[in-house]
Order: structure tokens, then C-alpha cells, then sequence
């Protein structure tokens, strides 16, 4: 077969398409020479069909197609017409294969596929009977009319074949086109669309842009103009106060200038008076001296005079009263007249009846007889005790007003019915008045209210009114005093507040603001004098806007904790009054929605001016001192004295306990990740006690005694607000520091002092304190290289320690040390009344709930690891070990000090090592002298650099030698913490005691080496205690240096 291999017929020429031959002329050439030879057929020419080696796709898929030839075999003994027949079928299948449109005219997208061939044309004639082979001349067996009907055929045949080919030919080269032009139909619409595409977007870009571009910059004009208009504002702004201070500094200083000449003036005034009232009692008194005594002596020469003439008159009425004696027994006889007028006087001429002007005059008309003169001493006596009487009653009843009047004894009160057992009572209570405002000033309601603030005005003297204007509650009694309960003395606060008719949102929102309500011990509601009506909506709004007034007050203030009600009702003298007020209150309904804890009914008699009421509003108010809610059992501490309390209660114990546990028994220090855990939430439980939602509700402290920043007593206003709890659980927890993960048990020295240096810069809050937690660090990780060094003795090929005997405990110790000194507050504004005078924030929490802190369960599987550790130690112990072998192994497990390279080996490290280390009792008596003798070097290098330094300081350390100054008070309060700094302060006399225990091993040769055992082990004890206090020494000395 072949393939033709022609690359313009699967590819889209660029130009245009080469020309062609005509198919015509193609067809010419098809015609063979002598179509028959003796009379037969010739064979079948194969024509070679061209075949695609590639599909649709463009894609080489072999060229193993056959290309079919069409045999032909020499068939004997046929006839011309017939043999003519079939050469002329296979030439025209011929042509119908070369007459196939060109594969260029196809597009290369669509699958080639081969046209197919024409069917040979079928004979038309009948195939006749075999002739003859000729012997002799032919004879035609045919006439002119079979040629010409055979012509006829052929022809027809002819052109019937032609028409097929060449309707065939058109119809592929339509089908071509159609294909080709379709093609090139989708290339220029994608063309032409994506060239419209282009141009839209680029139009519509650039309209994006331009209004983008407009957007900007209308932004930038109103980000301009608003600039501009808050430049305008704060320069205005400036400007006026500016201005302001100028006009006030004016008006201040006019004001003081007419003030000081209004004082100058007052002064000048007051001094002439002064001057004027000493010059006229001074010559007041010398002219008094002189007419006192001229008075005195002419009252003198007067009473001499006085005391002749009485004594005259005396002789003269004895001398009357004898003639009168004398003359009693004759008749009176009338007066002298003349003999005109005798008569007319002794006719009767006496009035009648009495008048009694004259009676109450005491004389009797007598007419002509005179005047007579009437007087009674019993009428007398009689009026003057009557007078004597009213007057009594008078004052009697005065008396009686002014002590109804009387403010009440709350003083007394208080420490006689207050239920608690305090030394120091606040009490504050809430009187609730119908309003004043319909009501006349003589009034008897009007009358009733002022007598009920009255009675709780207080003492005059150590009232000290402090009333809000702006709002309808006033203060009107605020007072402390000391009073005796039993024969306990104790200080009583009192305030009274006082509220009257219904408060609007704003009068509301004033009193929340101002904390008016704030510390109610209880509430006293005067019901207002009720009009009896047989409407029923009048007592419904009667009650309901008592109700409401009560219902207003009781949720404006902080619900816990719930106070008692007085209900004070007028006299109404009816026995359902307090069925009565009970429904129309609702009383029972208030209880159980919690916003009152109990109630009392206190009916006022009609006049104020007896002593009835004062002993009911009396035996009111002693019962409201009674239902004293219960005192908040709060404890109060400054922000440090709680953290370090928290700490050392809750995390110091355990942690210490667990230390000491594990360096008993010889095991390495606790994973980091279970202390570090321990403290965290420590702290997260101190954070939550400090800010504890239940805080928020309660009701203290009494407004008016409380002061900024608080006291043991009372907290400040904001200390339960929730911001301020935000700030202090915020506070707490900035003391909690970051997890640290222990390293592979593998890793090696280098890396794990690096990893950390690097744990402990996130524990420094600043560059200037990182320095001294490092430091000791350092001075940890250095005891711990020098006893591993020591331990191996230089025979170890590893770079230092493992991370078991890194002292994790100690390292973490000392950063919360650090992080408990080097602490800062929360950026976090805090509340300017949370603030002492002394700049201490104080944290008020209830003392229960610190009972309820939850230990972590890292830290409890700690401790599970921890027992089963020693547990595991003992068994090893008992079964390895003799008495004997137990007191050597003792030396390399005895507790570390804190400070002092606190880092062991695990139980199993401990036994194997006493185990290779005291097999030999002379290699065991040389490694304790090598201990020993280290432990003398490192001490003289300690004693140089102390001496060192203070040959250095040039200012007194005095008493500076002593513990270090930046010791906390959380692990000074710790047992464990203060042993060793105890000790440390006898380091000379241990010094001493371990060289001459020095001497007595050197001179002594015991021949029981348990013994020189023993002395070795105390000296090394010595030595280590001595070592932290000299540490110490050192670093106070070394910080105090680079300050």
C-alpha cells in the first residue's frame, strides 16, 4: 500500500488555494489505447487511492490501510460487447475515483472520509451464446439495426455515467464549501465578536475608570472640605476658648478687684464700728459709774426718808385702826348735808338690778349712799388656779407637739434591733412620699409628710444635708455616730434619702447615674390620705400609682440584696385596712418576684401632735432594723496582696509539696507543661473570682460614705461595674506566663540553654529587667553544668546535662518570681475612683468562692506520675540496697534549696549510679573529698567577687548585707522559700563550723569509715546551705552596683 503523506491536505493554506487541473481533462487521460486485443477485454489497471494517515483531530493514526486492486481475469469465450461492457465499468469506476474533490477543499476540523466509488455499470444487453471458434472468413451475425440499437445503449450508458460523475463531483465539492465555509464563517464572527468584545470593554474600562477616577476624587474633595471644616471647627474652637479664657480672666478679674474693694470697705466699716463701740462703752462706763453712784445715794438719803415717814405712818394707821374699833358700834350716820337735801339722801336709791360691769369692776352702786367696794378671796383663788390650769395645759401640750415633733433616736434604734454583730453599721433608708405639689402649706396631708421627714431629720448637729437639686430623691439625713450595743461599742452611719411622687425616665436615668438608691437597707412608703368613692376606677388609680411610684424605686436599684417595706396608711379606723392595703400593693406578688423580702402595716392616728404616732413610726422603724439584709461578707485586699494570697495558696503549696516530694526521693523536677499549667489556672481562677458576674448585682456600697479608691470597709462606686472587672480579670491575668514545652530527652546541651534564655525574654516585661532573671538562670543552669562535670569527671563524651537534669522547677520558680516583681498594668484605662490616695486598685471578692478552685488535670496526672515514681523508687530500694548502702546513697539525694541547683536524677539514674559510684569504699571516700573541695572553691570565688565589690562601692551598704531587697512577700510567706534564707544568715558560723569539722577529719583517723561518712555529709551540707546565701549576697550586691 501507499500513503501519501502531503501536509496541505490537513492544513488551512494561508494564501490562496495553487490551481488545479480540470477534472475534464483529467478524465482524457484515462482512455486506454486498443480497448481490445484478439477480440477480449484488457485487465483492470489498479489506481492508487490516496488515504489520510490523520484523523480529525490532526492526529497520526498509521498508515496501514490497503488499497484494494481490482483483479481482473481474462474471462474465455465472451462477447466484445460484453468484454467492451465491463472494460467501459471499470473505467468509469475509474474516473469516479480520480473525479473526487480535492482534499485541500475539505476543512480540517471535520473527519475525512472517502467517497464512495461508483457502482460498475450493469450491461445492458444480454451476454449471447459463446461463439464459435472461426475456421474460416466471420460472418456477421448481426445487423445494422442491433449496432445502432447497441450505439444507442452505449451512449446512453455513456452519459448516464457521465451525469452521475459529474453530479457526484458538485455535490462533494458543495458539501466541501458548505463545510469550508462554515469554518471560516465561525473564525470572522469569533474574530469580529471578540474585536467588538475588545472594543466594548476597552469603552466600558475606561468609563469605569473615569467614573472611578470621579469617585476619587469627589472622595478627596470631601475628605478635603471635611479637613478643611474640622480645621475651621477646632481653630473656632480654639479661637473661643481662647476668647473665653480672655472674657473670664476679664470678669475674674474685675470680680475680685470689686470684691476686694467690697471687702476692703467691709473691713474699714467694721473697724469703726469696733473702734465706735469701744469709745462709747468706755465713756458709757464712766458715765454709768458716775450716775450709779449719785442714784445709790439718793436712794440711800430716799430709804432714810422712807423709813421716818413709815415709821409715822404705822403710829398713824394703829391710831386709825384703834378710832375705827371705837366707832364700830354706832351707826353710820350720813354724810353732812344741809337740811335741803337730808331728805333725798335717805330715800333708797340703790341700783337694780347689779350691773355686772360693775361686779366685774368689784364695787356696788349704792346711788346716793356712794360706792360700795366688793371682793371675794375663793373667786380669786378659784380664777387663779383656773388660769394656773391652762397655763399647764398649755405647756403641757406644747411640750407634747414639740416632742412629737422630735426627730427619732436612730441611733438608738439601731444598735437596739440590728441583727448583725458589727462594729461598724450602715444603715440607709428610702423614704417614699406622695407628691407635695396639689397640696395646700396648711394642709393636714401637707402637715403629715412634713412630720414624717421631721422625724427622720436626726441630730441638727451632725446632719449634714447633701441633697440633690437636680432630682426628685433628696438626702435628707446623712450622719455617723457611735453607740453602745449590749456592751459593745459600735459606729453607726445613717442616711436618708427621701422621694416624692413618681419619678419620670430622665429623674430615673439621674438617680442610676448619681447611684442614689445604691445601698438600700430598706424602704418606708406613706400611702397618701385616701378620699372614699363609690366610682371603682378612682381606688384603682389611687393603689395603681402607689404601685407604681413603690414598683419604680424597687427596680431602680440593684436587686441583691432584697430589702424590707414599711407601709405607713392614715388613720382610716377601719378593721380591713391591711387586707386592704395588702391587695391594692400587690405586697405578696412583690415578695415573690423577689423585689421585697417581707412587709409591715403601720396605721397613724389623726393628729400628729400626740405621742401615738411617734411610738408606731417607732415600732416601724425597729422592725425595719430588724429585717437588716444580711451584710455582704466581702473581703478586700489590694490587686498584689490578692495575687500573691491566690498564689501562694493555691499553686505554692501543691508546687512545693510536689518539689519536695520529688528531690526526698531522688526524682528529676516536674515537667514544665503540668506547673506552668498549675499556675495559669491559678491565675484564671483568681481572674474569675475578681470579676465574678454575681458582683455586678449587688447593692453597696452606701453611696454617700463611700471615697475613691476604697477602703477595708467600703469599696469604691465603680467597683463592680463592668468595665472596672474587665480591667481587674485583664490585671490578673497579664500575670500568667507562657507555656513551655519540654525538650526531646535526646537534645542536646547548647540548644536547650538557648531554647531557655529564649522562654525567659518573654518573662522580662522590659530590656532593663531582663538582666536579673537572667542572671539567675544563668547561675542555675551553671550549678547544674558544674555537677554533671563533676559527676563525670570529665570522661564523658557528651556536651553537658541531659534535659532530666536540667532543674525545670527552680528555673520556672524564679521566672514567676520575677513575673510576680516585674509586673505592669493593663494598658487598659482604668477608673480614676478605683485609685487610692496611695495609688494602691483594691479587689473586693467574696471569700467562698475561693473554695472553689478546680485543680487541672495535667497537674493531678502529675502527681499520680509522681507517686508511682516514688512508689517504684521504694521497691528498687528495698530490694537493692543494705542499711549501710542506703546512708551512702542518701548523699546524692538529700533535698536541694531553693536556689541552690535544685535539679536531681530520676530515682532509677540515682540507684544506678550509687551503685557503680560506692562499690569501692576508697573511690567513694576520694569523690566525697573532691565534692568537698569543689564546693570550698567555688565558695573562696564567692567570697572574692563579695569582697571585690564592696572594696568597689564607695556609699555605706549598712544594712544592705543582709536578705536581697527584691524578695516578694509571696515567697518570703512560703515555708520553703524562708528555710534556707534563714539559714543563711548563720553562713559565717557555718563557714566556720564546716573548717574546723575540716581540721577534726584531717587529725582524726577513725577507723570506721560510716563515720567519717557522716562527717563528710554534714559538712556538704553546711557547705550548701551556705552557698545560697552567699549566691544571694552576691546578686543584691552586683544588681545594687549596676543601679
Amino acid at each position: 500500500g501507499y500513503v501519501e503523506l502531503n501536509r496541505s491536505a490537513f492544513l488551512e493554506p494561508d494564501g490562496l488555494p495553487k490551481p488545479r487541473k480540470s477534472i475534464f481533462v483529467s478524465h482524457k487521460l484515462t482512455v486506454s489505447v486498443g480497448e481490445i486485443v484478439n477480440g477480449g477485454p484488457l485487465p483492470s489497471v489498479p489506481h492508487h487511492v490516496p488515504v489520510s494517515s490523520f484523523n480529525g483531530q490532526n492526529k497520526y493514526i498509521g498508515g496501514s490501510t490497503s488499497v484494494d486492486q481490482a483483479g481482473s481475469s481474462q474471462k474465455p469465450s465472451m462477447e466484445v460487447t460484453e468484454g467492451r461492457l465491463e472494460s467501459r465499468g471499470v473505467d468509469l469506476e475509474a474516473a469516479a475515483v480520480r473525479v473526487q474533490p480535492p482534499a485541500h477543499l475539505l476543512p480540517s476540523l471535520l473527519p475525512r472520509q472517502q467517497l464512495p466509488a461508483l457502482p460498475p455499470v450493469q450491461p445492458m444487453s444480454q451476454p449471447g451464446a459463446q461463439p464459435e471458434p472461426l475456421s474460416s472468413k466471420p460472418q456477421p451475425g448481426y445487423t445494422d439495426t442491433d449496432i445502432a440499437e447497441v450505439v444507442d445503449g452505449l451512449v446512453h450508458d455513456v452519459l448516464k455515467g457521465e451525469c452521475r460523475e459529474v453530479g457526484g463531483a458538485g455535490a462533494a465539492y458543495v458539501a466541501a464549501a458548505i463545510c469550508t465555509s462554515e469554518a471560516t464563517m465561525e473564525e470572522l464572527v469569533t474574530e469580529v465578536t471578540g474585536e467588538i468584545l475588545t472594543q466594548v470593554a476597552g469603552s466600558v474600562l475606561s468609563v469605569e475608570r473615569q467614573r472611578v477616577q470621579e469617585e476619587r476624587r469627589r472622595v478627596e474633595e470631601e475628605r478635603q472640605k471635611q479637613e478643611r471644616e474640622q480645621l475651621i471647627k477646632q481653630l473656632s474652637q480654639l479661637l473661643g476658648m481662647e476668647l473665653m479664657e480672655e472674657v473670664i480672666k476679664e470678669s475674674v478679674k474685675e470680680a475680685s478687684t470689686n470684691e476686694l474693694r467690697c471687702a476692703l470697705e467691709r473691713d474699714r466699716q467694721a473697724r469703726i464700728a469696733r473702734c465706735s463701740e469701744e469709745v462709747c462703752g468706755h465713756f458709757m462706763e464712766l458715765s454709768l459709774e458716775d450716775e450709779i453712784f449719785q442714784i445709790a445715794k439718793e436712794t440711800l438719803q430716799e430709804l432714810q426718808c422712807f423709813c421716818k415717814y413709815l415709821k409715822r405712818w404705822r403710829e398713824a394707821v394703829a391710831a386709825r385702826t384703834k378710832l375705827k374699833r371705837q366707832m364700830r358700834a354706832f351707826p353710820a350716820a350720813p354724810c353732812g348735808m344741809d337740811s335741803k337735801h337730808q331728805l333725798k339722801a335717805l330715800s333708797p336709791s340703790a341700783e337694780w338690778p347689779i350691773a355686772m360691769e360693775n361686779l366685774c369692776k368689784r364695787f356696788v352702786n349704792l346711788g346716793n349712799g356712794g360706792k360700795l367696794g366688793v371682793s371675794c378671796t375663793r373667786l380669786n383663788w378659784l380664777r387663779n388656779k383656773t388660769v394656773h390650769d391652762m397655763k399647764v395645759q398649755h405647756f403641757y401640750q406644747q411640750l407634747v407637739s414639740d416632742l412629737a415633733w422630735t426627730p427619732l433616736d436612730l441611733v438608738s434604734l439601731i444598735t437596739e434591733h440590728i441583727p448583725v454583730q458589727q462594729e461598724q453599721v450602715f444603715w440607709k433608708v428610702l423614704l417614699v412620699l406622695p407628691s407635695d405639689d396639689e397640696y395646700a402649706k396648711d394642709d393636714p396631708n401637707k402637715i403629715l409628710m412634713d412630720w414624717v421627714k421631721a422625724k427622720f431629720l436626726g441630730d441638727k448637729i451632725c446632719k449634714k444635708n447633701a441633697s440633690h437639686t437636680g432630682g426628685k430623691i433628696q438626702t435628707l439625713t446623712l450622719f455617723s455616730s457611735s453607740g453602745m450595743q449590749g456592751s459593745r461599742s459600735i459606729n453607726v452611719s445613717v442616711c436618708v434619702k427621701v422621694a416624692q411622687g413618681a419619678l419620670s425616665d430622665s429623674e430615673l436615668d439621674m438617680a442610676e447615674t448619681q447611684k442614689d438608691l445604691l445601698g438600700t437597707s430598706g424602704l418606708i412608703l406613706l400611702l397618701p390620705p385616701r378620699v372614699r368613692s363609690e366610682d371603682v376606677a378612682e381606688d384603682d388609680v389611687y393603689w395603681l400609682s402607689a404601685l407604681l411610684q413603690l414598683k419604680q424605686l424597687l427596680q431602680a436599684k440593684p436587686f441583691h440584696p432584697i430589702v424590707p417595706l414599711v407601709v405607713l396608711v392614715p388613720s382610716q379606723e377601719e378593721e380591713a385596712m391591711e387586707k386592704e392595703v395588702e391587695d391594692g400593693l400587690m405586697l405578696q406578688d412583690l415578695i415573690s418576684a423577689q423585689l421585697i423580702s417581707d412587709y409591715t402595716i403601720a396605721e397613724l392616728p389623726g393628729s400628729v401632735n400626740d405621742l401615738e404616732g411617734t411610738r408606731r413610726i417607732s415600732v416601724a422603724v425597729g422592725w425595719l432594723v430588724s429585717q437588716y439584709p444580711d451584710s455582704l461578707e466581702l473581703c478586700s485586699q489590694t490587686l498584689q496582696e490578692y495575687i500573691e494570697d491566690g498564689v501562694d495558696g493555691e499553686f505554692g503549696k501543691r508546687f512545693y509539696h510536689d518539689w519536695k516530694e520529688r528531690r526526698v526521693a531522688g526524682l528529676p523536677s516536674q515537667e514544665p507543661g503540668a506547673i506552668i499549667e498549675l499556675y495559669n489556672s491559678v491565675l484564671q481562677f483568681l481572674s474569675d473570682v475578681a470579676s465574678s458576674e454575681h458582683l455586678c448585682d449587688l447593692s453597696w456600697p452606701v453611696t454617700e460614705f463611700s471615697e475613691p479608691g476604697g477602703n477595708n470597709l467600703l469599696p469604691h462606686l465603680q467597683w463592680n461595674m463592668p468595665d472596672h472587672l474587665a480591667w481587674l480579670k485583664k490585671a490578673v491575668l497579664s500575670f500568667q506566663i507562657p507555656y513551655l514545652d519540654l525538650p526531646p530527652l535526646g537534645a542536646p546541651w547548647r540548644p536547650v540553654c538557648h531554647m531557655i534564655f529564649q522562654y525567659i525574654s518573654q518573662i522580662a516585661s522590659s530590656s532593663h529587667t531582663q538582666p536579673l532573671i537572667q542572671s539567675q538562670v544563668e547561675n542555675l543552669l551553671s550549678k547544674t553544668y558544674q555537677k554533671w562535670k563533676t559527676r563525670t569527671s570529665g570522661n564523658s563524651d557528651e556536651g553537658g546535662p541531659s534535659v532530666g537534669e536540667i532543674p525545670w522547677d527552680c528555673i520556672l520558680a524564679v521566672c514567676i518570681d520575677h513575673k510576680l516583681r516585674d509586673w505592669k498594668p493593663p494598658k487598659l484605662p482604668v477608673a480614676p475612683e478605683a485609685v487610692s490616695k496611695d495609688g494602691q486598685i483594691r479587689v473586693y471578692f467574696f471569700k467562698e468562692h475561693l473554695k472553689n478552685y478546680t485543680v487541672p488535670f495535667s497537674w493531678d496526672q502529675a502527681r499520680l506520675r509522681t507517686q508511682e515514681e516514688i512508689r517504684q523508687g521504694h521497691k528498687r530500694s528495698r530490694i537493692k540496697s543494705p542499711n549501710s548502702f542506703k546512708k551512702l546513697c542518701s548523699i546524692s539525694v538529700m533535698p536541694g534549696q531553693y536556689g541552690s541547683g535544685m535539679s536531681k536524677l530520676s530515682g532509677q539514674e540515682v540507684s544506678i549510679a550509687c551503685a557503680d559510684e560506692f562499690t569501692d569504699m576508697s573511690l567513694t571516700h576520694e569523690h566525697l573529698l573532691a565534692q568537698l573541695q569543689l564546693e570550698k572553691v567555688e565558695n573562696r570565688r564567692f567570697e572574692e567577687q563579695l569582697h571585690q565589690c564592696l572594696t568597689e562601692d564607695t556609699e555605706p551598704l549598712g544594712d544592705l548585707l543582709g536578705l536581697p531587697l527584691y524578695l516578694p512577700q509571696s515567697l518570703l510567706s512560703t515555708s520553703a522559700v524562708t528555710c534556707p534564707l534563714v539559714k543563711s544568715s548563720l553562713s559565717p558560723a557555718q563557714k566556720a563550723g564546716s573548717e574546723e569539722g575540716q581540721k577534726v577529719l584531717e587529725t582524726e583517723q577513725s577507723p570506721a569509715l560510716s563515720d567519717r561518712l557522716k562527717h563528710l555529709q554534714q559538712l556538704l551540707r553546711a557547705t550548701r546551705e551556705a552557698e545560697p546565701a552567699s549566691q544571694l549576697h552576691l546578686s543584691a550586691l552586683l544588681d545594687m552596683v549596676d543601679i
